[in-house]
């Protein structure tokens, strides 16, 4: 059976373990930063199941380990604690269908997702394909916990994290932007004194209100979302004393840094003005999150491209619609969702391993002109598409693994994403010459464009084309034959893109007409729909055009 199948049997099969886990973990009370109670029952219920190095941090972040955690890391996070203060056992009760328990959707639900999704992968020996990967029920996310939890992942961990995911809340979306906050305790200190003997002495509650006042008078700004507020009011002793103490929470967010930094402007203007009328006023940054700042816009959109598939498919089967995706692939388990979810393409693993092969070949063939210092190793550089694509992770580790599996022993000098790009190719490629010159003896290319650019940057140096390492493509577009004819380009890996839209007109014709698409292309699986790819060089570059 299919990784995906089992997931999806194995859901079915654990249902109710799951219900009665979350009814169990619900009534535990876990506010924040006093997170330890179901933090224990988390790692110990884990440990049971099987899940190996399962362990709970200083900030009492559950962590369970999966795979080598010395290189890139994937998280995935649920918090643990819950909005309430509660620290007996929470009220839960189950009526009309309904769990009602405070914080049972955000986030207790989550968390047990979390956690089966850890107890499958131990009970099936599951290891990323690369890096690691840290399933993580995290502290310290709600109210005044100021994202404790995921300071100290980061902390421990921050320069390995390549992508970060958060399951939260019970609304079935994709949340991509990350909205800031700054939370403030005030405290107003005056003389006091009793309400008769000491009439006109200052209050401080009347000069806090003053303050709440001049807060509220601020004009957020229009760009972006920020909002304010003033959540908690305490202070005074009696109603026949004139209140010498007064303080208020105090918070502000925003999705833009900028107006944060304007909002905070605005209080501490509010704060000097009234300081100046003699009240003491102490100011105490409690809670600090800081809204989306600057990430990688190539690796965030492939994330969210690989879990926005989820969305969509679910959508279209509501309305009973079927989708065809084509070229880019969807995870496994988002394509065995539903009957009706198609793919068509080529597989990238066997694009990578034919690319490999082209430069197998010219190194067999004629290893004495490409291996320049003599040394029996291929050194080597790669030009990887988009960070995260599916197709760019294949075609760069089938490419180099069909060397090294044919017994080549190889040398990375250097990799970076030009995102398929041309002009961002030739600059990578244009740092390496500086640094490299001419040790470098092949450069591999995940797709045609990116390969013509490393073209570029040698052309630009203006290296003999003798010292010119070897490159290979993949997609064997119109210019990167002219190449491979030219000699510049060893060589190139054909997908088929007409192949791939014949293929997509069968399937909705049939679609269309109710009819099985099966009997219109050659179906795998019931939703694959393979086109082969093909190595391209000089020797067959004739036949090719031919055809």
């Amino acid at each position: 059976m299919e990784l995906s199948q089992r997931i999806l049997a194995y859901i079915d099969q654990h249902r109710e373990e799951a219900y009665q886990l979350l009814l169990e973990l619900a009534r535990i009370p876990s506010p924040s930063n006093h997170e330890e109670k179901r933090a224990a029952f988390c790692k110990e219920w884990l440990t049971r199941q099987g899940v190996q190095g399962v362990y709970i941090d200083e900030a009492l972040n559950v962590v369970c380990p999966i795979g080598p955690t010395d290189g890139p890391l994937t998280v995935f996070m649920a918090h643990s604690d819950v909005v309430f203060p509660d620290t007996d056992p929470l009220p839960l009760k189950v009526e009309d269908g309904l769990i009602k328990c405070p914080g049972v959707g955000d986030d207790t639900a989550n968390v047990v997702a979390l956690m089966t999704a850890a107890k499958f992968i131990a009970q099936e020996g599951l290891t990323p394909a690369q890096g690691g990967m840290l399933l993580v029920i995290n502290s310290g996310e709600e109210g005044l916990g100021n994202l404790k939890g995921s300071r100290k992942i980061m902390a421990d961990f921050g320069s390995q994290v390549t992508e970060f995911v958060t399951l939260d809340g019970v609304d079935y979306g994709i949340t991509t932007g990350a909205v800031g906050s700054k939370r403030y305790r005030i405290e107003v200190l005056t003389e006091g004194g009793h309400s008769y003997s000491k009439f006109g002495n200052r209050n401080a509650i009347a000069y806090l209100a003053s303050l709440i006042d001049a807060l509220y008078m601020v004009k957020v700004p229009e760009e972006g979302k920020t909002t304010y507020n003033v959540g908690l009011v305490k202070g005074g002793t009696s109603v026949n004393t004139i209140a010498q103490d007064a303080e208020i929470l105090y918070e502000f967010r925003s999705d833009r840094r900028e107006n944060l930094a304007m909002m905070e402007e605005h209080l501490m203007a509010a704060v000097a003005f009234f300081r100046t009328k003699g009240a003491r006023i102490n100011l105490e940054l409690i809670g600090d999150r800081p809204c989306s700042g600057d990430v990688d816009p190539a690796r965030h959109k492939a994330l969210m491209d690989r879990t926005a598939a989820a969305v969509i498919i679910d959508k279209a089967e509501a309305e009973g619609v079927p989708l065809i995706f084509f070229n880019r692939q969807p995870v496994a388990e988002d394509i065995q969702r539903w009957s009706q979810i198609y793919y068509v393409g080529a597989s990238a693993q066997e694009s990578g391993a034919l690319q490999g092969r082209l430069v197998l070949d010219a190194w067999r063939q004629n290893q004495e002109e490409l291996d320049r210092n003599g040394d029996g190793v291929l050194q080597y550089a790669m030009l990887e598409g988009e960070p995260g694509h599916q197709d760019a992770l294949l075609r760069t580790e089938y490419s180099v693994k069909t060397l090294t599996d044919a017994g080549v022993e190889v040398e990375k000098l250097a990799n970076d994403t030009a995102n398929w790009n041309r002009a961002q190719a030739a600059a990578r490629v244009g740092q390496w010459l500086e640094e490299f010159g001419g040790q470098i003896e092949a450069v591999l290319s995940n797709n045609d464009d990116m390969a013509l650019g490393a073209i570029d940057a040698l052309e630009k140096q203006g290296l003999d084309r003798s010292l010119w390492p070897l490159i290979v493509g993949v997609d064997a577009t119109a210019p990167a034959l002219e190449a491979v004819a030219s000699g510049q380009l060893y060589g190139t890996v054909l997908n088929d893109g007409r192949g791939q839209a014949q293929a997509m007109v069968d399937m909705a014709l049939a679609l269309w007409s109710g009819e099985d698409p099966a009997q219109a292309v050659d179906l795998e699986d019931g939703h694959y729909v393979w086109l082969p790819y093909r190595t391209v060089t000089r020797e067959n570059l004739d036949e090719l055009r031919e055809n």
